[in-house]
């Protein structure tokens, strides 16, 4: 199962009822843990917002609650937030009228959970485009902080540029099929390069792994580099989702 880390939300933003009781767990969970951020061994605090798991795998916090929303909100170093909303709570969620992003379902490609994943129309690398021969689709991932690239995208020459502008771009532009724009870095003061990794997808089996070039599908995992100020919204009754 997936894991997203979160060490830097700073609160957890409660709506009403029950959610406050998330509030008080989650600030005991954190205090428990000790305060070691990086790898998934590392010891830092993981905190799921997938909601739909395979059999098999511990039900997820947002299962259990009956989320039918969150909100991260990442508009100000001082007020990061995350606010769920369960089915229960007296507060609905309030969702943005521009054209969501709809989420495709990757568990029949063989994930064990349903991700928040949109189809992808471009990505662009230092303005580069890349060769998308096939579905492509984005991974909200607000546990990790740069770029993660599925093998399949490496392993053909997808990518006009060499290997040190593709693990170190200086931006990264990534557009989806509603014409919503997401860059991390570029040039100016204060930006900084990040990686951008190839990683293996075990969903697809022994072909995944062994051979990333046969796999049905690209699959990238965008950071918290690309959501820096923003909001991320996201229904998840509906599988949709905004970034204002």
């Amino acid at each position: 199962m997936a894991k997203y880390a979160d060490p830097f939300l700073s609160r957890l933003g409660a709506t009403e009822g029950r959610a406050r009781s998330i509030q008080s767990w989650a600030t005991r969970l954190s205090s428990s843990v000790p305060c070691k951020a990086g790898s998934s061994n590392g010891g830092a605090v993981f905190f799921g917002t997938v909601k739909r798991i395979a059999k098999g795998i511990r039900p997820s916090l947002l299962s259990e609650i009956n989320a039918v929303a969150f909100r991260l909100s990442l508009s100000s170093p001082s007020e990061t937030s995350l606010t769920i909303y369960p089915r229960s709570s007296q507060t609905s969620p309030s969702f943005p009228s521009s054209p969501p992003l709809k989420f495709s379902d990757l568990r029949r490609y063989g994930s064990p959970v349903q991700h928040y994943a949109a189809k992808v129309k471009t990505l662009l690398l230092d303005g580069v485009p890349a060769t998308l021969d096939r579905p492509t689709y984005a991974i909200i991932d607000s546990g990790c902080t740069g770029l993660l690239l599925s093998e399949s995208m490496y392993s053909q020459g997808k990518f006009n540029a060499p290997p040190a502008v593709l693990r170190t771009p200086r931006s990264v532009t990534v557009e989806f099929e509603n014409d919503l724009k997401l860059t991390a870095g570029g040039k100016g003061k204060g930006r900084s390069s990040f990686l951008a990794l190839p990683v293996p997808i075990p969903w697809f089996g022994e072909r995944g792994v062994a051979r990333p070039e046969t796999a049905p599908i690209h699959v990238m995992s965008l950071g918290l580099a690309f959501f820096n100020s923003s909001d991320v919204i996201i229904d998840t009754e509906q599988m949709r989702g905004w970034i204002t």
